[in-house]
């Protein structure tokens, strides 16, 4: 680290202030990281406007310290999440430093696996879409739910707020299909959250990427599945979209926003993956995802469009080399394999109502956008009841911890079962009928006729 130059906490980082800790996020690829007031006082401090060295003697004089260590090891530890600056440049979003010079709540009986108040929500407006993609996990489409209204959704977000979310992606269906999609956006930004939406990208037009520039959105997470329009078409089930798609693509990235691509691989899109990297590349997108299928107990990702055991390692292979290719250019992510875990360091545990929120488009507050119309995995919802008074409720209590009767093996008398609490209720629900058996990819769990060790192990 150069003395003489300017460290800034990125414009997309929050931080959340709790009693036993702080939360820190990024808007994009990040699940968070509890960190210790001490650090959020010294991040708080990179605006923008002060040296290394400037910074090092501020937080001495504070803490009563002669040298740099501390200082220097917390930015070390957190560095993805600051900006190393050669000249003076300001941070949009700034945090007082005194607020978090504060003594600790001790409180050690939930190990922080549940914050006090939710650190981030994602939003569905709406069910409705113009697409059709044949894995799409919640039946976008056209809906007959009475979805929640603009000033509805803004009342959410207000609740929020002073609930001290810091983060909120906005997704659907197809969002831009709300009639207040801007003016809802508009409020989370004016609330000061990171805020990140979701859309298949073919309704942005030029006037609307002015909107978003006004509203002050830094990036935008794409859809797009492959970089030819016919398999395009074959993985939306709507024909004559893909050029649209790139047209926004483009117009995104000279007005300075940030595209982000997600894409879901199956058989039917995987020959055209090398394909798809090169054109994200060449169109300046940030990040591309290769996101694998995943079964769903709603909409159509209720069918098996699993790659082969092979293919994913070729893929994996692929995304290697082009990943060096781009370094520096564009990240290049796949989630690929392993698809199954093999041992306690794989576990992945899910964050539905203990650090987040998955809010409907009906006003219902599931475990899961997946877990739709589940009565057992439905919380409550926001036209009956405040998110703070769901977030304490019962039922949400009833979800995280059910009865041991419910609970079925392995996972009832494993050791790891606090920490993982099965794993994903929406893939057990639809492997096992049961949302607290056994998370299909445990390598402790038997299933018959498992279609994730199928494909991890046998091939389909």
């Amino acid at each position: 680290m150069k003395k003489d130059c300017y460290p800034i906490l990125k414009n997309t980082v929050r931080i959340k202030k709790m009693t036993s800790a702080c939360w820190i996020v990024d808007l994009v690829a990040d699940d968070g990281l509890l960190i210790h007031p001490f650090e959020a006082f010294a991040l708080s401090l990179c605006t923008g406007e002060y040296t290394l060295e400037n910074l090092r003697h501020i937080f001495s004089s504070v803490f009563r310290m002669e040298t740099n260590n501390a200082f220097d090891t917390v930015l070390n530890k957190l560095e993805k999440y600051i900006t190393w600056n050669d000249e003076i440049s300001y941070n949009a979003h700034r945090y007082n430093p005194k607020t978090f010079l504060y003594d600790l709540k001790k409180d050690n009986s939930s190990s922080q696996l549940r914050f006090e108040s939710p650190g981030e929500m994602t939003i569905i407006l709406t069910h409705k879409c113009n697409f059709r993609c044949i894995y799409c996990f919640n039946s976008s489409g056209e809906t007959k739910e009475v979805e929640l209204n603009t000033k509805e959704w803004i009342n959410v977000i207000e609740q929020a707020r002073k609930l001290g979310v810091v983060k909120c992606t906005v997704s659907g269906g197809e969002p831009m299909l709300h009639p207040g999609f801007f003016d809802i956006l508009k409020y989370l930004t004016d609330c000061g959250m990171a805020v990140y939406t979701c859309t298949n990208g073919s309704l942005i037009d030029e006037d609307s990427v002015r909107r978003f520039k006004e509203i002050g959105l830094t990036c935008i997470q794409f859809s797009l599945d492959a970089a030819s329009s016919e398999v395009h078409d074959k993985m939306s089930a709507v024909k004559n979209t893909h050029h649209k798609v790139i047209n926004s693509i483009k117009l995104l990235r000279e007005a300075g926003i940030d595209v982000y691509i997600k894409s879901v691989l199956t058989p039917i899109n995987y020959s055209n993956v090398s394909d798809l990297i090169d054109l994200c590349g060449n169109l300046g997108v940030k990040r591309l995802v290769l996101d694998r299928f995943d079964l769903s107990n709603a909409g159509r990702g209720n069918t098996n469009l699993f790659m082969t055991r092979e293919q994913e390692i070729e893929l994996a292979k692929l995304v290697e080399v082009k990943a060096k290719e781009l370094k520096g250019k564009m990240e290049l992510v796949a989630v690929t394999i392993p698809r199954c875990w093999t041992s306690k360091e794989d576990l992945i545990v899910c964050g539905a109502f203990r650090q987040s929120l998955n809010i409907l488009p009906n006003g219902d507050i599931s475990v899961c956008e997946k877990l739709v119309g589940i009565p057992e995995m439905t919380a409550g919802n926001v036209r009956k009841n405040t998110l703070e008074e769901i977030w304490n409720s019962k039922n949400v209590n009833d979800i995280l911890n059910p009865e041991r009767d419910d609970i079925e093996e392995p996972c009832k008398t494993c050791e790891f079962l606090s920490g993982c609490h099965t794993g994903c209720f929406a893939l057990s629900l639809f492997v096992s009928k049961n949302p607290y058996s056994v998370d299909p990819r445990c390598w402790k769990g038997n299933i018959p006729n498992n279609p994730y060790i199928k494909a991890a192990y046998e091939g389909i």
